[in-house]
């Protein structure tokens, strides 16, 4: 009986033998709390800097910055709690123009690619958008002053989030996996009610048209990126051969006449006779 009661609470809620998860609210409490610390640091660097005075507050808040982030289980509750906005504002630029410090720099943007910002979420779609975070990624990929490893990253995370501008997955598998079509009848233009004419007829019946008709843009939207069916290479070998041929058929004829008559043989420049 003795060991039955010891597992009970060992297995009890708040026992050693089970890890609970922190409540939403206890959750939501330390994230708003920590965010809190970040902006106060930003703040206060920002007074220092303009007194000429050491801006350190970030530098020495970063150490524990990294040990939350790093808690997946808070990844959703600081996301949803503004963390990209004030990501945002570590990475900006100095009053003065100055980039922030390299150390500060190279932690958050590891951390940044850490975080679960899925662009294919029209919720986190928007929340990158207004944090302006996106901007200073991007400026930090192209910046010959960044470092080489930081702007690697960098571009990696560009990439992954502007693809939802083009409609693509952000699963690189899905780009060609197959091509998949919608009709949108409400794109198409209707038929005018007094238009008896049947586009479709053929010479000969009711409705057939004698003159060149107008043709109609596709009203066929693309899901997924189409498969290129034709190699460029091979269009081009194509035309390459045809060209040959042309002139393979051109020396042929000049020889040809040229040994009937002794005549010199002028082709035509519009290609006659070929």
């Amino acid at each position: 009986e003795e060991s039955d009661d010891e597992l009970e609470k060992l297995f009890a809620p708040g026992g050693k033998g089970k890890r609970r998860k922190k409540s939403d609210e206890t959750a939501r409490m330390e994230v708003l709390d920590f965010l809190s610390k970040m902006e106060i640091a930003v703040e206060e660097d920002a007074r220092a800097y303009a007194a000429g005075k050491p801006a350190v507050k970030k530098l020495k808040l970063l150490p524990e910055v990294e040990r939350k982030l790093k808690m997946v289980e808070l990844h959703e509750a600081f996301l949803r709690h503004g963390l990209l906005s004030v990501l945002r504002a570590w990475l900006d630029l100095l009053p003065d123009g100055n980039l922030p410090n390299l150390t500060i720099r190279t932690s958050l943007i590891k951390l940044i690619e850490q975080l679960p910002v899925s662009t294919d979420s029209h919720e986190r779609k928007d929340e990158l958008k207004r944090s302006g975070l996106g901007r200073n990624i991007l400026f930090l990929s192209t910046l010959e002053e960044e470092t080489p490893k930081n702007r690697t990253v960098c571009k990696k995370l560009v990439e992954k989030w502007s693809r939802p501008v083009y409609e693509l997955s952000s699963h690189y598998g899905d780009i060609h996996v197959g091509r998949e079509t919608v009709d949108t009848d409400e794109r198409r233009p209707k038929k005018s009610k007094t238009s008896a004419v049947d586009h479709s007829a053929d010479y000969g019946e009711r409705g057939y048209r004698h003159h060149a008709m107008v043709p109609e843009r596709s009203s066929t939207q693309y899901v997924k990126q189409p498969r290129l069916e034709i190699d460029p290479s091979e269009i081009k070998a194509r035309t390459q051969t045809a060209d040959q041929r042309r002139v393979r058929q051109l020396v042929g004829k000049v020889a040809k006449n040229k040994s009937k008559g002794g005549q010199a043989y002028t082709p035509s420049v519009e290609g006659r006779g070929l």
